[in-house]
């Protein structure tokens, strides 16, 4: 299990594993509330999103990235417009700003020594 969470730190197999991390909880979570089963929602949605931000985290890691960069994943900021699109559900814009590291790991190059130590290794 250790081997295979620290593997998520590599570009190729962080890309493939935070859009499904993204996207079906989002849609399992917006699905169940606006059917007024939020929290059941927040209880399926809960553990692809903590294996988001642990899995972002070591790509972080591994780009040579700060560790602080999770903080608009754990950190919610809701101001600025609010759209309510339907009975129990409502949308702020700045929501998506938990986006910005999934992005940021999405795109950052592999840290220059870890590409040295892994071709001398070979």
């Amino acid at each position: 299990m250790n081997e295979w969470l620290h593997g998520l730190g590599e570009r190729r197999k962080y890309r493939l594993v935070a859009v499904p991390l993204v996207l079906v909880p989002l849609f399992v979570v917006f699905a169940l509330a606006s059917v007024g089963l939020a929290w059941l929602g927040f209880l399926i949605g809960i553990g692809p999103y903590v294996l988001l931000v642990i899995a972002t985290y070591l790509r972080l890691k591994r780009a040579g990235l700060s560790g602080g960069w999770l903080a608009p994943m754990i950190l919610t900021i809701n101001f600025g417009p609010r759209w309510e699109l339907g009975n129990h559900v409502s949308f702020h814009p700045m929501a998506l700003l938990w986006l910005l590291p999934v992005l940021l790991a999405w795109f950052a190059a592999e840290r220059a020594d870890d590409a040295n130590t892994k071709d001398a290794i070979s």
